[in-house]
């Protein structure tokens, strides 16, 4: 037996746009002069218990997995990761980045030291921003 939405949402005591939502959530189309079979109707109202069982399955097995990774190392979390890279990478950066001006100035402009100090930390600083907002020095 086939169903039109109105004769559905009346004999399974639902509203149309009930009905219609579920169906359409199961992936069928929605139009007039449509018509649908009991099973169509059924999981429109009641959902598909195999479809959630499986889903609720593959759910599982996919935090397991991810949880073996976390344990075997292969795997770190956002925070962990970002703690990382900042202590590991940029941070001995940006230590030597700040010791540039005092280093370099002598080097670069014997007679005006200072000049030259205050070139290169302005210099650094850009460079500095730049790694902070990667997105704004886009070409």
């Amino acid at each position: 037996m086939k169903w039109t939405i109105n004769k559905a949402a009346s004999e399974f005591r639902c509203s149309r746009e009930t009905l219609t939502r579920g169906l359409r959530a199961n992936g069928h189309e929605v139009a007039k002069g449509n018509a649908f079979t009991t099973l169509q109707i059924h999981s429109a109202l009641a959902g598909d218990l195999k479809f959630e069982r499986v889903r609720r399955e593959r759910a599982q097995a996919d935090k397991l997995e991810m949880q073996n990774k976390i344990r075997d190392g292969q795997l770190v979390e956002l925070p962990v990761a970002e703690r990382e890279l900042y202590f590991n990478l940029w941070l001995p950066i940006k230590q030597q980045l700040d010791l540039m001006p005092e280093q370099l100035a002598a080097l670069c402009n014997p007679e005006s030291p200072e000049t030259a100090r205050l070139v290169i930390f302005t210099h650094v600083e850009q460079i500095k921003s730049q790694m902070r907002n990667p997105k704004s020095n886009k070409p």
